[in-house]
Parts: C-alpha cells; structure tokens; sequence
C-alpha cells in the first residue's frame, strides 16, 4: 500500500506492478470539539460532526490484528481533510486547529475498520505506528506517537484506548514507537525517542513475545525494510553457560535461547574448538564440531557434552537459527577467565531510503537483552593452554552475504 499522493491510499500489487482502481475507504473520526472540522467556504463557518482523515504527511504499519486474519490489516494516522485545506488556503497568520486520528483498513478490499478509527493527541508527521499487544492479552495493539508528547495506545480487539495509554514523554517525537525486551525479563517494553533525543522506556502487561511480530519499529522490523513478515531477529544471547568436567569430557549446560531473542524454538547449534582464542577473525580457522541434539524452546535448560577428543582448548558455542542464519552466544564465566565483558555491537542491517538505526521516524529499537537492537558481542581472555569452553559470538556473516 502506498500514499499515491497527500490525500488517499491505494493498493499496489508489486507482482504484477498494477494498482488498485479505487482508493481506500476514506476514515472519519468524531469531531474534538464543536468547532472542529470546518466546511470549506462556508460563510460563517458551519461545522461537521465527523472530520474525515487524509494521510498527509504520515507512514502505514501491517500488522495481524483481527483473529484469524489470512492478511494483515493496514493502520495509518492522519489529519482532518477540511483543516489541512484551510490552513493551505487561509490568510497566512490565521491560525486553524488541525484535529487529527488514526484509522485501519483492509487492503484486500480497501474497507476501512470503523472501529480502528480514533482521534489522537496531536499530529502525527512522519511516524507509523507500532503494533505490538501491551494488555497482556496476546493480541496486538496500536500504538501511535504524535507532537504533542502523547504515546496513545488502542485495544487491537476492541478498538478503545488500551490499559495504561497515553503515555507521556514529554516533548515533541517524530519517530514511531518500538517495541521489544529490551531487559531480558520477559516482559515487552515500549520505546520513544523525541526530537530532543531523550529516549523513554515503558514497561507493559505483555510478556515479550506474543503478540510483538508484527510491527515492532519504523517500516515493520529493526531493518526498515517496509515488508510485512521479514524475519530479523536473531536468537538472544546465551546468558548463563557454564561448565564441569565429566570424565575426560566437558559438559555445558545453559538455558535455550529462542529463535527471535527469547522467543520460540532455534534451529540447531554450533559449536566450535581451536588451541588459541576463538575470535570474529579467527573462527573460520576454528575446528566445527558436530552437534546433533535439537534444541528445546526458549526457557529449556540444556546441556551437551563434549569428547575431549574433540576439545582443542577453546570452544565457542553459538545458537544458530537456520532461517535466517543469525547466531549469538553466551560466554562461561570460570575461575580462569582473566576478565569477561560485554560490549555491545550493531548488526549490519539494511537501511532503505536513506534511513539510519532512528530512520526517518524510528525509534532506537528496543531490543532483548538490555541493548537496543544490537547483538551483544562477548570479548573473554582466557589462557590459551586452558581447557575450559569460553563462548563467543559470531558475527552474522549469512545475513550479511544476504545484504
């Protein structure tokens, strides 16, 4: 779906470049007040108890909201039609009070979805919204940010403000919401960042997973691809791995990360053995070592033993989700480690139509394990002659030969 022009959306099938040859349902909202949404020239001014919205300056999100949905629904926020003509039209100086909404649409037919349809706390500008549940009900919700300071939330099952919204930053955000883990507690937080560059952070009644893959930052994903069920998340960091000796092998033990963060169910494991220190320039020449055991869902507590035939003296042991083929790891912190930190690391990422990690109009992503949609890159020292695992990250180099 694009904004063919300021004032309707269309439909573009992208297969077969046509265009649909009616636009969306036009979206109303109730009128603020009673002297909002003015006739044009109607002289002295009569007043209509809807205002009818036009995108203007603003970006569509997709997003599954509906139960049982084959597509997903289209949700944009925009202005009222006769207050944008008025302030093109009038007098410069003459003031005019823009009301503005939000409404949902299905792109198959283009029907709008009255009851998506509501007024929001200012103008929208350059932001789309997220759609993420934060009722905690598993349904995703739409979250809409604005100029006026107002993070407004709305129910995805019943259309009405959601538990907890607005919430308030306190200055003016261009940027569209984004949502995540950002702790690692299981538990989606909501960010935004205002124009000033504070950043706020919300905690909410979801639980960091359901209900939080649909539209989580500016153009649907921490890519800005703009397409609806592009996967970039990577498996989260194993946080906990640890090891003791059985016999002559090493087993280690850890709890399972998911295939997106801490969500769902990785693909497989990786582990890898050298005698010297395993790091991103050195672990092509690192020795793989298979691992057949198939990973258990996020949560799962793990363990996989390794022969000493097969121990080097370092190991490095990544998750490895096969779609998408994203890896992060833990790191063991043992008694011969010398020292262990994380720094945090960007991920190399698409950035379409010019847009940085905040694009234009996202937010710093919120992203699971305490870093904001960053990999977390584990740096260990460790004596080379020792045989304990240390686990370190690898650097998504498949999604890199991918971009």
């Amino acid at each position: 779906m694009v904004n063919a022009n300021l004032f309707s959306q269309y439909r573009v099938d992208l297969r077969t470049a046509t265009v649909s040859n009616s636009p969306f349902a036009l979206a109303t909202i109730p009128a603020a007040a009673p002297n909002s949404c003015p006739t044009p020239n109607s002289v002295p001014p009569t007043f209509s108890a809807n205002c009818t919205l036009v995108p203007f300056t603003t970006s569509a999100s997709l997003g599954k909201v509906l139960p049982n949905a084959t597509t997903p629904q289209v949700f944009q926020a925009g202005s009222s039609a006769t207050d944008v003509v008025l302030g093109i039209t009038q007098t410069p100086g003459f003031g005019i009070r823009v009301d503005n909404g939000i409404g949902g649409w299905d792109p198959a037919t283009g029907a709008n979805l009255a009851q998506y349809n509501r007024y929001i706390h200012g103008l929208a500008f350059f932001a789309a919204p997220a759609i993420a549940d934060v009722t905690g009900d598993g349904t995703p919700d739409i979250l809409q940010s604005a100029d006026s300071g107002a993070l407004v939330g709305f129910d995805g099952t019943t259309g009405q403000p959601a538990a907890g919204f607005p919430k308030y930053s306190g200055g003016w955000s261009l940027f569209t919401p984004a949502t995540g883990d950002v702790t690692g507690t299981g538990q989606t937080n909501v960010a935004l960042m205002t124009r000033e560059g504070y950043l706020s952070v919300w905690s909410t009644a979801a639980n960091g997973c359901t209900g939080n893959s649909e539209a989580w930052h500016w153009h649907q994903d921490d890519r800005n691809t703009g397409h609806y069920g592009t996967d970039t998340r990577p498996p989260s960091a194993i946080t906990d791995l640890a090891t003791a000796q059985q016999g002559s092998s090493d087993v280690l033990s850890f709890t399972a990360v998911g295939d997106n963060w801490k969500c769902g169910t990785a693909a497989a494991y990786q582990l890898f053995t050298s005698s010297a220190p395993i790091t991103q320039d050195t672990v092509g020449s690192a020795t793989a070592v298979t691992v057949t055991q198939v990973p258990g869902a996020s949560g799962a507590k793990e363990t996989i033993t390794v022969p000493a035939s097969k121990n080097k003296g370092v190991l490095r042991h990544p998750c490895r989700r096969l779609r998408g083929q994203h890896r992060a790891a833990g790191v063991h912190r043992g008694p011969a480690h010398k020292r262990a930190r994380v720094r945090p690391r960007s991920r190399r990422r698409a950035r379409p139509r010019g847009s940085g990690d905040r694009g234009a109009g996202g937010a710093a992503t919120a992203a699971e394990g305490g870093a904001l949609v960053e990999a977390a890159e584990v740096v260990s020292v460790v004596p080379a002659a020792d045989r304990r695992p240390i686990v370190l990250p690898a650097e998504h180099r498949d999604a890199r030969r991918r971009q």
